[in-house]
């Protein structure tokens, strides 16, 4: 369970770029390949999308704090 530890900057200038619109956009089709072919396929989100997507919840939990 591998925890990834940004610095403050990274996670700003990341933020700065967010947007949920292209989180699909640019994917390297490589990166869709399945590693296993024979099982059966759940959806493969790739770096990038996991990326924008933890960005996202984190923005949204920091604006939620930010609103308390």
């Amino acid at each position: 369970n591998g925890h990834h530890y940004y610095s403050r900057a990274y996670v700003e200038s990341v933020a700065r770029n967010y947007d949920p619109s292209r989180v699909a956009e640019n994917i390297n089709p490589e990166w869709r390949k399945p590693l296993f072919p024979d099982r059966p396929r759940r959806q493969v989100m790739t770096q990038r999308e996991k990326g924008h997507a933890i960005i996202g919840g984190c923005l949204k939990m920091l604006q939620r704090r930010a609103e308390l």
